[in-house]
């Protein structure tokens, strides 16, 4: 096997992975611009992080595939939350 040099020679070479790589690329087109939330008082956030529910009964009640739920999510939080609260 040769040498992979970039990323269009590894999708050319995995063509299968192409249709996920595209939809990565149009999440991080899309992102792009966002900036960070203000966030509101650390005190509605404890608030409403105690009412969890769990996200595979979260997407099973709405019908939603889990995983590109969760990647869709992660990649909000990446872009809209400050980084200070990141680590909170």
């Amino acid at each position: 096997m040769g040498k992979i040099t970039t990323l269009e020679d590894y999708l050319a070479a995995n063509e299968f992975l192409r249709e996920t790589a595209n939809f990565h690329f149009r999440l991080e087109k899309n992102y792009a611009d966002l900036k960070p939330l203000e966030m509101p008082p650390r005190e509605l956030q404890e608030d409403l992080l105690r009412q969890k529910k769990s996200v595979k009964k979260l997407c099973a009640d709405l019908n939603l595939n889990e995983t590109l739920a969760r990647k869709i999510f992660w990649a909000t939080v990446d872009k809209l939350i400050p980084v200070e609260l990141k680590h909170w």
